[in-house]
């Protein structure tokens, strides 16, 4: 019994055997209030269901008797009942793509699959994710993810939606049916080149850390993503009149010394 069924008129489901017929039913457990007294509740028939209802509230998390008398044994069936009303702490820590908040543009597809980053409380297990977003034809969008048995992850069609932010919201059940929800952004970004998973340049990333220096050189890294079986030449940056071209080095990184190109003044937006 989870915290939904447990209120003042909780219902029990009870059936005598053939030919037999129940008479009186009793519930008897431990009070919520004070743990250390044991109290006995009386159900009444409810006509219009059929179940007997009982006050569930008085009622401290534990085991409950369920007495049941019938008229052919008068000393009553003893069965009992798991009381949990105990709500999990929480879903899973966090929900990724490619085990970071960007589903860029490699990562979009119509099976693009969510990482689940463990659970806050280990007693539930996440029974459904849904994920929302602008869709491309305009428009709240909101899709169910399904769980794929093979891998062990939830997936979901990423086509359908625009570049921006995506909310996932997961919700976690225990074995009782008790269930929190929890959400988590992420942001859908699929052109291809980006800087730190975005389209914007802010003021950290004006620079980058060098380990071989111990400090910050004056460039910026970009992100720029291939099709698939071919590598990126060059990349060229262009801010009205003003063009600079820069090059893969080594190990495949692009930089750009951006302090050739003019600032400008983000708008309030963003």
């Amino acid at each position: 019994m989870n915290a939904a069924e447990a209120g003042a008129a909780a219902h029990l489901h009870v059936v005598a055997a053939a030919g037999d017929s129940v008479t009186n039913v009793t519930v008897s457990g431990w009070n919520k209030a004070t743990s250390t007294i044991w109290v006995t509740a009386t159900a009444a028939l409810d006509p219009l269901s059929g179940n007997y209802v009982f006050d569930a509230t008085q009622f401290a998390d534990g085991s409950l008797t369920v007495n049941t008398v019938t008229a052919n044994n008068p000393a009553g069936i003893a069965t009992l009942v798991t009381l949990d009303t105990t709500v999990p702490l929480g879903g899973p820590w966090g929900v990724y793509v490619g085990w970071n908040s960007i589903i860029d543009i490699t990562e979009t597809s119509f099976n693009t699959y969510l990482q689940l980053d463990g659970m806050q409380d280990w007693s539930g297990t996440v029974a459904s994710v849904t994920v929302s977003g602008t869709a491309k034809t305009g428009g709240l969008l909101t899709l169910n993810a399904t769980f794929e048995w093979l891998t062990g992850q939830w997936k979901f069609d990423a086509t359908q939606f625009a570049d921006g932010p995506v909310t996932v919201q997961t919700v976690t059940t225990d074995i009782a049916g008790n269930s929190v929800n929890n959400s988590y952004s992420l942001n859908l970004f699929t052109a291809p080149v980006n800087v730190g998973g975005d389209g914007y340049i802010n003021q950290w990333e004006t620079s980058t850390w060098n380990p071989a220096t111990g400090m910050y050189d004056p460039v910026t890294q970009l992100t720029v993503i291939a099709p698939p079986l071919q590598t990126v030449q060059s990349v060229t940056l262009t801010q009205g009149a003003i063009t600079t071209t820069v090059f893969p080095d080594a190990n495949g990184n692009i930089f750009s010394m951006l302090r050739n190109l003019p600032r400008r003044r983000p708008s309030a937006s963003q």
